[in-house]
């Protein structure tokens, strides 16, 4: 038997199936005993892990498309286009030249210390780097100063050895003795028993002694990249299995025919029985089965003739193929399409430039795509700013409205002040104290009364979003000094200059509190707005 080595295709027994794969990995795993192989199964989803066992990493693939596996459960290896790697696997004795000793294969497979494959050695001399383990991880176990780890260049390989898995055969370079030819014969022999092993299986099925799906697994078992040698053997399964189907549709149409004959027999046994069936009736019927009879056993003892000639023929053909060794036939695929070359390249030319000229037209939306997208982030900009420079200006605008009507009301009420409080002096020739102010009033003096006792406050209204005209009372130090008849006259010019319809500015916000005010006073107060109630000014109180 062949050596399987890392990069090798293979057919293996995983389980209850047969799964087809790539050698990634041999050597030791950890919490098992002996050598495995580590394989990449061809399908998703058919593997057990990622290449990773308790949580060590030996090789890297997709999930749930890695196994390990002895290499009793490895059935077929296929090295056709895996010819340029050393056959050797853990186990092979090999020469190191570096080193000038010879050594065992202890390891076969990809590291975390360097990229690439690597053949992990223990030599028979001290001279050797490690252990088998490097930067904490361990490859494989042996004394100190006694491992190493080489590329395929690294080393040669001496001769054959066997090791617990099962003896390696080395194909790999010569001997000066001529021991190359010896194991290319002894793998040959072993390649054409297991051939004659498949065939004689496929002709049990045909002798009646096996099913058909022992045809399909053996037809299964030959993978796409065969050998010339397995396809000379493929045909002939091939053919002995539509041989065994037409000698298993031949039977069954015998057993039609012998059920359609059972069936004429019980008609024919019927009318036998009936008394009021006539004789002309049996004798019809009794003519009909023998004609049915003869009929199919003449058409079907032909068929039969014709298939067991077919089946020697094989047969004979078959003996010839098993009495030469190294036999081989043209090479032959049971299913062959055929294309015409220089068509096909024209295809292939036709499509490539309507990739190309469907890649220019996608290149060209995309940059046109591109080039809007900067526009319209370039405009969104531009009215961000001339959002961001009108608010600005309409500020602007604002604060200097507001500023210019504060002004203009500060001056209006200043005017009105100084004016009342002129004319009270020129109308008396001195100066009045509020006493004398409140004792001569009437509701004709009230709004310039209040006003001269500069009570008049601006304060700038969010809700109306400009400054108004208040009367602030709140602890008011001359008021709270008045007496409750002055606080009753006073209240009683306060209400009239609330509800003043002179036309001078009207007060819309009043504020007071802690004025010791009478509720009797406080009542004869709020009797005046109720009066005069369609003058109001104020808006808040």
């Amino acid at each position: 038997m062949s050596v399987t080595t890392i990069s090798d295709r293979v057919k293996i027994k995983y389980k209850t199936k047969e799964l087809f794969g790539l050698v990634k990995f041999i050597g030791e795993v950890k919490g098992k005993s002996g050598v495995y192989y580590g394989i990449e199964v061809d399908k998703a989803n058919e593997g057990e892990n990622n290449g990773a066992h308790q949580k060590i990493i030996y090789f890297v693939t997709n999930k749930k498309r890695g196994v390990f596996i002895k290499k009793s459960q490895i059935l077929k290896t296929n090295s056709k286009n895996n010819t340029d790697t050393p056959r050797v696997t853990v186990g092979s004795k090999v020469s190191v030249p570096k080193y000038e000793t010879n050594g065992v294969i202890k390891f076969v497979g990809s590291t975390t210390f360097k990229a690439g494959i690597w053949y992990g050695i223990q030599l028979e001399k001290g001279s050797g780097k490690n252990n088998g383990t490097v930067k904490d991880r361990a490859y494989f176990k042996c004394e100190a100063n006694y491992g190493v780890f080489v590329k395929q260049n690294g080393f040669e390989i001496s001769e054959n050895t066997e090791n617990e898995d099962d003896y390696v055969t080395n194909n790999y370079g010569s001997s000066s003795n001529g021991s190359g030819a010896n194991k290319a014969k002894s793998t040959n022999n072993a390649d054409a028993i297991e051939r004659r092993k498949d065939v004689e299986t496929v002709v049990n099925v045909v002798n009646g002694n096996g099913s058909v799906s022992s045809i399909d697994s053996v037809i299964k078992s030959y993978d796409d990249k065969k050998e010339e040698e397995d396809l000379a053997w493929l045909k002939i399964i091939a053919t002995l299995k539509s041989i065994n189907e037409k000698i298993s549709n031949t039977q069954n149409k015998l057993k039609s025919s012998e059920q359609k004959q059972k069936q004429l027999q019980q008609q024919l046994n019927e009318a036998n029985s009936d008394n009021n069936k006539t004789n002309t009736n049996t004798a019809e019927l009794e003519r009909r089965l023998k004609f049915e009879k003869d009929e199919l056993k003449t058409k079907y003892e032909s068929q039969i003739r014709t298939l067991n000639a077919d089946k020697q023929r094989l047969e004979s053909e078959l003996s010839k193929v098993k009495a030469s060794t190294n036999y081989v036939e043209p090479k032959q695929e049971i299913k062959k399409v055929v294309v015409n070359e220089s068509e096909a390249a024209a295809k292939v030319e036709e499509l490539t430039k309507e990739k190309q000229q469907l890649q220019t037209v996608v290149r060209a939306k995309d940059e046109i795509i591109a080039n809007a997208k900067k526009e319209i982030e370039k405009l969104k900009k531009e009215i961000r700013t001339l959002k961001e420079e009108e608010e600005k200006e309409e500020l602007q605008l604002d604060n200097i409205a507001k500023d210019r009507a504060k002004k203009l009301l500060e001056e209006r009420v200043k005017d009105q002040q100084q004016g009342t409080m002129n004319e009270a002096q020129a109308a008396l020739g001195k100066k009045k104290t509020i006493t004398e102010m409140l004792n001569d009033a009437t509701k004709d003096d009230a709004v310039n009364i209040i006003h001269s006792m500069g009570v008049i406050k601006f304060d700038y209204d969010k809700t109306l979003k400009r400054d108004t005209y208040n009367l602030d009372l709140t602890n008011n130090s001359v008021l709270r000094r008045l007496t409750n008849e002055q606080r009753k006259i006073w209240m009683f010019l306060l209400g009239h200059t609330i509800c003043d319809k002179s036309g001078q500015q009207k007060i819309e916000k009043v504020k007071m509190s802690n004025m010791n005010i009478d509720d009797k006073v406080f009542c004869a107060f709020m009797d005046i707005l109720i009066e005069n109630v369609d003058a109001w000014a104020a808006t808040e109180w």
